[in-house]
C-alpha cells in the first residue's frame, strides 16, 4: 500500500488581504471606541465650570458726629417794680354834737303767773292699782296738764314715765276727770297754759 502525502495549497492572494483589511477594520473600530469614551469620561468629570463675579460692596462714608451746639445764657430783661401810690383817705369831717335825748324807759310787764292747784277743789290722789300693789310697782310719773281759762284739765301728756304703764295711765285719768287749777292770768284775764307736774306712786301710803 502507497503512501499519500498531503499538502497544503499555498494561499491566494485574496485571502491574505481580507485578512489585513479585517485587521485594520478591527484596529480602526478599536481606536475609535477608546478616543469616544475617553472624551466623553473627560467631560462627565470635569463638567461646566461657573464663574461668578463677586463686587465688592463699599460702604458710606461715616460722617463725624457735629458738636453739640453751644448754649448761651438769656439774660433776663430787667422791669422795674410798679410804682404803688397809695392814696390818703380823705378827713372826716368832725363829729357833730350828740344831743342827749331822754327817753322814758317802760316798765317791763310783770311774769305771767303759773297754774297753780285749787285748794278749794280738793285734787284727789290718783287710785293705787290693784295689779301695781300685787306686783310691786311705784314710781314717780311727770305730767304734762294744758289747764284751760276755766281752771279744767283739758289735755294731760306723759312727760317721764315712771317706767310702769298703769301707774302712769291711773296719773293721766285721775288728772283729767278730776283736777282743776287756778288758770294763769295775764292782763287781769285768764288764759290757758301748759305746766308740769308730778305724781308719786308709792306702796306705805
Amino acid at each position: 500500500m502507497s503512501a499519500v502525502e498531503y499538502t497544503n495549497p499555498p494561499p491566494s492572494n485574496g485571502r491574505v488581504f481580507g485578512f489585513i483589511f479585517v485587521v485594520l477594520l478591527h484596529a480602526l473600530l478599536l481606536w475609535g471606541l477608546m478616543n469616544g469614551l475617553a472624551q466623553t469620561v473627560v467631560e462627565v468629570v470635569t463638567g461646566p465650570l461657573e464663574v461668578q463675579i463677586i463686587r465688592s460692596v463699599e460702604q458710606p462714608p461715616v460722617e463725624p458726629t457735629p458738636p453739640p451746639p453751644e448754649i448761651v445764657p438769656v439774660k433776663k430783661a430787667f422791669i422795674p417794680p410798679p410804682e404803688v401810690k397809695i392814696a390818703k383817705p380823705a378827713e372826716a369831717p368832725p363829729p357833730k354834737a350828740i344831743q342827749a335825748v331822754q327817753t322814758e324807759k317802760k316798765a317791763p310787764p310783770p311774769p305771767p303767773q303759773m297754774a297753780q292747784p285749787d285748794p278749794s277743789a280738793g285734787n284727789r290722789k290718783p287710785s293705787y292699782p290693784s295689779a301695781s300693789r300685787r306686783m310691786q310697782e311705784e314710781g314717780t310719773v311727770m305730767l304734762m296738764l294744758l289747764v284751760g281759762p276755766d281752771g279744767a284739765v283739758s289735755e294731760a301728756k306723759v312727760a317721764k314715765s315712771s317706767g310702769y304703764d298703769r301707774l302712769d295711765e291711773a296719773a293721766v285719768k285721775t288728772a283729767l276727770r278730776y283736777w282743776r287749777f287756778k288758770p294763769l292770768m295775764r292782763n287781769g284775764q285768764a288764759i290757758a297754759s301748759w305746766f308740769k307736774f308730778a305724781v308719786t306712786f308709792r306702796l306705805n301710803d
